[in-house]
């Protein structure tokens, strides 16, 4: 009873610890904001916030995105931090403090969820202390301070908690560990696209490590069926966008890293280039993260060689060939992989990205070599080690963050003018494959392109607008003429003319629908999902039922 007292009041120390040192500059409650890479987190939070509170869900249109012709970016975008984000603003915060907040929220979650999964395999200082080397990384500042990458934030958040569940499943196959380790597969796939895409590819590899392979391939497919509202558009409808050509423009070749990236790097706010020394964000994993987890990886090689570890060893071999595999990946040697297997993984772009999963294999190593000290004095190193990885990783959590009020720093990405003209160009690979991508790009930030949010018609065109809002046009064209409907046409915009389905087939370099009208007609257009986008819906709903009678499932019958 002491000791779990202990831990308890331990924890709670060390989150408060957390928010002291590492999260000052994600304090939700000012009116102070730090610029980032992916600066449309402001515009896409507040447009995915405001679609929901207009009955759209799931969201995937943006209405007011390029021009007010319409953006399918939550079709194609992970949606799972912007769903966060949303209930945050629906408490009240203010968009820019409900992206600080999210960020915040990530951070401890991955705390919890990496103590929670290294704790059946080592005592609770050793965990504790791998959940702080995990959040402390400077790669973790950089994906916050410099990137704003909320996506694999939260991913990184999410994955201990799957792993752990399936853990627990592979050593107790009851209905609610399959309900609940299908749920949390279900929101990693949700968290980011790219490297949702990868846990296709480790998880499996995971369970074969593990015991009961049924009952844990069963959760698996569980958690594919009840993302698949996301997922199944998400790539079957990609092709009608310029995604795939726009992603073909960047070579994973010129982004691979050299070793020495991984240990110390300038620290700067610019971006990924070729090369090992012209880079303009840094690559490091952090050194304490690096020396206790290869310490953790020698001193395991040695215990396995002399066969002094038996318990859960299938699952150390897992995470060893899981970490140095990650971060050999990242390397400019590993290049002859990435051109064996280029159709898989050039869609990840940046060889780097691995980097948060090499990153989670050395905390777990690093947790390992903690739990082996010796005891006399064990509890005092980790205690140390804990507290002096947070005062030495701190300074990345405010080196060359500039924060400043959001009036001087982001009104402008908050504004109707940047959300019209300019957010949409910061995506641009989901401009629908209807237009001409350089006619559009060659658009932005053109305030005098001011497109009528009803139709674009000639002065001697006639017409009467009989119902205009964002997921609804309904007009009269009195007089024959060509009219170009104002939407940036895509399968789940439906026309009607004169009440009769109307497929459109020509198109302005702007993906407009070109309708000819003869005669004086009514023309409709609505918002209504694909066919394949209702059907997705209906298979996560189908996974959802599924998943609740599991999870309510009696316990007698369960065992």
């Amino acid at each position: 009873m002491k000791n779990n007292l202990f831990e308890k009041i331990f924890l709670l120390l060390v989150f408060f610890m957390l928010l002291f040192f590492l999260a000052k500059n994600l304090n939700p409650f000012n009116e102070l904001i730090f610029s980032f890479h992916d600066i449309t987190q402001f515009t896409r939070t507040q447009e995915f916030t405001r679609t929901l509170s207009e009955g759209q869900f799931p969201p995937r249109l943006a209405p007011r995105l390029s021009f007010n012709l319409g953006f399918p970016v939550f079709n194609f975008y992970a949606p799972f931090a912007y769903y966060v984000n949303s209930a945050l603003m629906l408490l009240g915060f203010s968009v820019y403090n409900a992206v600080k907040l999210s960020f915040l929220l990530a951070l401890l979650v991955a705390f919890w969820g990496t103590y929670r999964f290294l704790k059946p395999f080592f005592n609770s200082l050793s965990s504790a202390l791998g959940g702080v080397l995990l959040v402390s990384s400077p790669w973790l500042a950089v994906e916050i301070f410099i990137r704003g990458n909320l996506g694999e934030v939260w991913f990184i958040a999410i994955l201990p908690f799957c792993l752990r569940a399936f853990l627990e499943l592979s050593n107790k196959t009851t209905f609610k560990n399959i309900a609940r380790t299908g749920g949390y597969f279900a929101l990693l796939l949700l968290t980011h696209n790219a490297l949702s895409f990868l846990s296709l590819m480790f998880i499996p590899f995971f369970l074969l490590f593990l015991k009961n392979k049924k009952q844990t391939a069963l959760a698996f497919i569980l958690g594919i069926i009840l993302s698949a509202f996301f997922t199944i558009p998400a790539f079957f409808e990609l092709p009608l966008t310029h995604a795939r050509a726009i992603a073909q423009l960047t070579s994973y070749t010129d982004h691979f890293l050299c070793a020495n990236q991984l240990w110390t790097a300038l620290w700067g706010t610019g971006g990924s280039v070729p090369g090992c020394t012209a880079d303009g964000m840094s690559f490091m994993l952090g050194k304490i993260q690096i020396l206790l987890g290869t310490a953790g990886i020698l001193y395991f090689i040695h215990s396995f060689l002399r066969k002094k570890i038996e318990k859960r060893v299938a699952v150390f071999i897992f995470m060893l060939l899981f970490t140095t595999g990650s971060v050999f990946l990242t390397l400019f040697a590993s290049q002859f992989v990435w051109n064996l297997f280029a159709p898989l993984l050039s869609i990840l772009q940046f060889p780097w990205r691995f980097l948060i999963l090499g990153l989670f294999g050395l905390v777990f190593f690093a947790a390992y070599f903690a739990s082996s000290l010796p005891k006399p004095f064990a509890k005092i190193i980790i205690v140390f080690l804990l507290f002096f990885t947070l005062f030495w990783n701190q300074k990345f959590f405010s080196k060359n963050i500039q924060v400043q009020p959001v009036a001087e720093n982001v009104s402008y990405y908050l504004s109707d003018q940047y959300m019209y003209e300019g957010s949409a160009f910061n995506i641009p690979e989901y401009f629908p494959i209807f237009g001409n991508y350089q006619t559009w790009r060659n658009l932005k930030n053109q305030s005098r392109f001011k497109a009528p949010f009803v139709l674009q018609k000639t002065k001697s065109t006639k017409s009467r607008v009989l119902i205009n809002s964002p997921y609804r046009k309904k007009f009269l064209i009195y007089t024959a003429s060509a009219i170009k409907v104002n939407i940036s046409y895509f399968p789940f915009w439906q026309i009607y003319l004169n009440g009769k389905r109307y497929i459109p087939s020509k198109f302005d370099k702007l993906a407009r629908p070109i309708i000819k009208v003869v005669q004086p007609s009514l023309i409709e257009v609505k918002y209504s999902q694909t066919p394949l986008e209702k059907l997705s819906n209906l298979v996560s709903l189908i996974g959802l039922a599924v998943l609740t009678f599991l999870y309510l499932w009696p316990k007698k019958k369960d065992e």
